[in-house]
């Protein structure tokens, strides 16, 4: 079983649960786990004034994630930070530009697929929620 965990990580929050997935999905015999970055939208700049460099130093190893290897997975785990409820804009602007690719899967026209999401509020009661609005 091919397992592909797909995140974005500002501050490595959800970078750190992507890697404990992929920990968990590895104890299955015969499974093969890739992570993958959504692409980043924010400048060096912005990313900066955000203190958010380290962070993303530490993830720079991890390839951003492709369209076409949604199709070779047979589970898909995305990670994203809630943003007032929402999943992250990085996560939204990956997923709009999945089209057709991520649709199959969704609707189960390939069969054998599954997929699955986590994520991460902010500490900041009123500004982000603990759900994922899809």
């Amino acid at each position: 079983m091919k397992v592909l965990i797909v995140f974005y990580s500002m501050y490595g929050h959800i970078y750190k649960m992507a890697q404990a997935a992929a920990e968990g999905a590895k104890e299955v015999p015969g499974t093969e786990v890739a992570l993958r970055r959504v692409p980043e939208t924010l400048s060096d700049e912005i990313l900066g004034k955000m203190g958010a460099p380290g962070a993303q130093k530490a993830m720079a190893g991890i390839p951003v994630c492709r369209v076409d290897e949604l199709a070779g997975a047979d589970a898909i785990i995305f990670g994203t930070p809630t943003r007032f409820g929402n999943m992250c804009g990085q996560m939204r602007q990956f997923l709009d530009a999945t089209g057709q690719a991520l649709g199959k899967k969704c609707t189960g026209r390939q069969g054998r697929e599954r997929l699955c999401e986590f994520g991460h509020p902010a500490r900041r009661p009123g500004v982000d929620h603990p759900f994922v609005s899809t």
